[in-house]
């Protein structure tokens, strides 16, 4: 389990997950893609002796388990697209990518010391101070920290681990669980909403990749197939990156409490390397 996922709220499932107006679409475009398209397929197959009824009745069932066949399809693809999108190793191109990205988060970082420099030259009132904060903006828009992953999105789940470990000495994968039972509803609520963010953004991205095999028969379909991923690619960023600052935050308010619950130290509230580690070794239990 990653520090994104929100204990106490499964995954929904059912057949009002799976017989989605998403689903029917594809079905839609399926149907147009069997009469337009450059592959040849073959209608539905009905035995004989049947009469008008029985036979809308059999291909009404067919077109239903159809739907809910797609659909749960396409919810398990999320999976598959989000384990994609996390990956932490892309292979030999994969190398390629991450010194691209680390030479371009040096420069970065090399001009945002500067900018910090001349703000710290200049004085508190200098326009230089907007010029710094720019240039980490900028430097931060490529990593929080330096690359270690090809990818962005893995690149952002290391960042929050490295720095909540870096902070506070603890470990957020074991210790998430125990945080969330201290959490109230309303913080409960909002790190909901984002993780949900982050789902539907991995579940369009999955529509995405099947409307895209549909257009490799018809290709009508292939150019708002490449505009759904983008979205969602844009989507999974902008949710993650939310997600993320959330989960950084409930560390940042509620470790010290996590501390207390466990039955350990902590001076002026605040919650110390030391403490972060043996919290660590109470919730990680030798594993």
């Amino acid at each position: 389990m990653t520090p994104y996922e929100t204990a106490g709220t499964p995954r929904p499932t059912g057949w009002r997950h799976v017989l989605t107006p998403a689903a029917g679409l594809w079905l839609l475009a399926a149907a147009l893609t069997a009469e337009f398209g450059q592959v040849p397929v073959t209608g539905l197959p009905l035995p004989g002796g049947l009469d008008r009824a029985e036979r809308a009745g059999l291909v009404g069932v067919a077109a239903l388990l159809a739907w809910a066949a797609i659909g749960a399809a396409a919810a398990a693809t999320t999976r598959l697209v989000e384990w994609a999108c996390l990956r932490p190793d892309w292979g030999r191109a994969g190398s390629f990518v991450l010194i691209r990205r680390q030479d371009r988060w040096r420069a970065a970082d090399d001009l945002a010391e500067d900018a910090r420099n001349a703000a710290r030259a200049a004085g508190d009132e200098s326009p230089q101070h907007r010029l710094f904060h720019e240039a980490m903006a900028r430097r931060n828009a490529i990593a929080l920290l330096p690359p270690v992953n090809p990818g962005w999105m893995a690149d952002r789940v290391t960042a929050l681990q490295q720095r909540v470990t870096g902070q506070y000495g603890l470990d957020l994968p074991s210790a998430w669980p125990r945080l969330w039972l201290l959490l109230p509803a309303s913080v409960r609520d909002d790190v909901i909403r984002a993780r949900a963010g982050w789902d539907d953004a991995m579940l369009w991205a999955a529509w995405g990749l099947w409307f895209g095999l549909l257009g490799f028969a018809w290709w009508p379909l292939l150019p708002p197939a490449a505009v759904v991923l983008l979205w969602s690619h844009r989507r999974a960023r902008v949710s993650l990156d939310t997600l993320a600052h959330l989960v950084e935050s409930v560390v940042d308010v509620h470790g010290a409490d996590l501390a207390r619950k466990l039955g350990l130290p902590v001076d002026d509230g605040v919650l110390d390397p030391r403490t972060g580690r043996l919290i660590g070794i109470i919730t990680r239990k030798g594993a």
